[in-house]
């Protein structure tokens, strides 16, 4: 589900309280998802703040090995798109949960070295199939071709 940096839209408030979740997970950041928000999101849904559990890695694709590495440390899927832009991944997330897959954004620059993206491909992705959205100028194929050998 969707917030702003300061809001939570009503289609959210609706939503969490027709779930009426155990846990809640920010993917960000304060700067993203800030303390005001995921006060009003622990106080709308009566889920205590030690469940209120945040994903804050130092930039987007470190977030999305984080929570790869929570949720799926021996996915044998894999989804790929880029950290760019907005809906490759939104797209792309939907497909990677209904397969209880994880989902990796990939800067246009590829891996940097000891990245917490590759280390969570090296040491725990078993992925068999390594799915990709967007076009090769968002993913180089150089980039593929190195996360396909981490996870070998």
């Amino acid at each position: 589900l969707l917030v702003s940096t300061d809001r939570v839209p009503e289609v959210t408030s609706e939503a969490l309280l027709d779930f009426s979740p155990e846990y809640i997970y920010l993917a960000g950041g304060e700067k993203a998802i800030s303390v005001q928000v995921a006060s009003e999101l622990a106080e709308l849904t009566g889920v205590a703040k030690d469940r209120l559990i945040r994903f804050d890695g130092a930039d987007r694709y470190e977030t999305s090995a984080l929570i790869a590495e929570l949720f799926y440390p021996r996915s044998e899927r894999i989804y790929l798109a880029t950290g760019t832009d907005f809906a490759d991944p939104l797209a792309t997330g939907a497909l990677a949960a209904v397969h209880h897959s994880g989902l990796l954004l990939i800067s246009p620059r590829g891996l940097e070295p000891d990245c917490r993206t590759e280390n969570y491909l090296r040491s725990s992705c078993k992925a068999a199939d390594v799915i990709i959205s967007g076009s090769e100028e968002l993913i180089s194929e150089e980039t593929v071709d190195r996360i396909k050998t981490l996870i070998k």
